[in-house]
């Protein structure tokens, strides 16, 4: 979606997947792995299967001072989403997937 509903629908989807289910029981399962691509001008920048969101940061003073809209949201928000990679590449994926091979 286009819209801040979009963008808070999305940043509760990336808090639920990335901590693991079964909370209260002896067993837990993995959190959801993601396949992370990033692109500039149509290249892969990076590019990784398999890696686990480890930490979101929501700052809703990305500008430096606060300023709200009307309702309440917040004018600007800065996001970070870090990864680990699970499964790292091997060399030769990397060569070709940077090289286009």
């Amino acid at each position: 979606a286009s819209d801040a509903s979009g963008v808070k629908e999305f940043l509760d989807d990336m808090r639920f997947y990335m901590h693991p289910s079964g909370a209260g029981t002896q067993i837990f399962s993995y959190p959801y792995f993601f396949d992370v691509t990033i692109y500039a001008a149509k290249k892969i920048i990076f590019a990784s299967q398999k890696a686990a969101l480890t930490n979101l940061t929501i700052n809703p003073f990305g500008s430096g001072l606060p300023s709200f809209h009307s309702d309440g949201s917040p004018v600007h928000t800065s996001v970070t989403l870090e990864f680990q990679e699970v499964q790292p590449k091997g060399a030769e994926e990397i060569q070709a997937l940077y090289r286009g091979g």
